[in-house]
């Protein structure tokens, strides 16, 4: 569904289960003629899923989320300005969940921060 949307350009580790990831935006992706014409705006349900993605690509295991304990969403991310995210997040938690920390920025402002429980798909 989101094929194309965006492009994890990095995924570092910065410690133990620290990591960072730099994702890239594709603002020509149809997803932004409906959202909204004329003045494109990254869907936040869009942000969590890239979140995801990068979460699901540190770990090595399909995750969902299945708790949050806080999503705010601070900024709009209009993909026709930097079009880079950067995607911080910590990870904390035994085999069966995963706490996730996490903020997504846009430059020096943030977008969304992120206190949420992940579990690996049956």
């Amino acid at each position: 569904m989101l094929t194309g949307l965006y492009d994890i350009k990095t995924l570092t580790s910065k410690g133990v289960n620290s990591y960072s990831a730099q994702v890239g935006i594709n603002p020509e992706d149809s997803i932004f003629s409906g959202h909204f014409p004329g003045q494109p705006v990254l869907p936040g349900v869009c942000t969590l899923a890239i979140l995801k993605d990068c979460i699901c690509r540190a770990t090595e295991k399909r995750l969902i989320y299945c708790e949050m304990a806080q999503c705010k969403f601070t900024g709009m991310v209009d993909p026709s300005l930097s079009g880079i995210l950067n995607v911080d997040f910590v990870l904390a938690g035994a085999e069966e969940q995963l706490t996730v920390n996490a903020t997504v920025s846009e430059g020096e402002r943030v977008v969304m921060k992120i206190k949420a429980v992940m579990a690996e798909v049956c």
